[in-house]
């Protein structure tokens, strides 16, 4: 499923696709696919914009991703819903130029506003994509419906390489390495595999 397709990760704010899917996009990428990251929101009102798009930019390299953001399509953070209609025109705008055939995004269920913005707008924007939902339990407001992703030891080393270079964020205890390792652990012991990660099937087209 992920060998040689084109794939759009969606992440409302910087690390939020390398956090839920790193080592996915990493097996992805080393399997012949072709993954863009679309982030669409640097945090402007933080003061650290311009951190957060230098280590964005980091940690795409490390996986292999080709990056798609612009600063004329930012939108301010925790106020996606005020611009609803934005984010839908600028996620169909994406879908002509990309012609993705799997589109990563957060799951449906989220707790944090801008997340479930993106997730549903997603759903109109990318009708005849696959579209799974990475998880991230700090935010998800129930276990996934679980489509389980195998990963190499190699595939979740990329990701925490990754998250290294959000160094700003380091102090989130989301970040913890050990945390990371031991959530693709347990996908890993429910997928009879070493690592995975979770997704939630949305939509599957073939």
């Amino acid at each position: 499923m992920l060998t040689g397709r084109r794939i759009l990760a969606l992440s409302p704010h910087p690390d939020d696709v390398e956090l839920g899917a790193g080592g996915t996009i990493a097996r992805a990428v080393a399997d012949g696919s072709t993954v863009w990251c679309a982030t669409l929101s640097f945090c402007d009102e933080s003061g650290d914009a311009d951190v957060l798009a230098r280590e964005a930019a980091k940690a795409a390299r490390v996986l292999g991703m080709k990056l798609r953001f612009h600063r004329d399509h930012a939108f301010p953070v925790r106020r996606f819903s005020e611009h609803r209609q934005d984010v839908l025109q600028y996620l169909v705008d994406l879908g002509r130029e990309l012609d993705p055939e799997i589109v990563l995004l957060p799951r449906p269920v989220n707790r944090h506003q801008d997340h479930e913005v993106v997730a549903c707008e997603a759903r109109r924007a990318f009708p005849k994509c696959t579209l799974l939902g990475y998880e991230q339990p700090w935010n998800d407001e129930v276990e996934p419906h679980r489509m389980l992703v195998r990963l190499e030891e190699g595939h979740v080393m990329a990701k925490l390489k990754a998250l290294e270079a959000y160094q700003s964020q380091g102090c989130r205890h989301y970040f913890s390495p050990a945390a990371v390792v031991a959530l693709c652990r347990v996908r890993g012991v429910q997928a009879r595999s070493r690592f995975a990660e979770a997704f939630e099937p949305v939509r599957i087209t073939v």
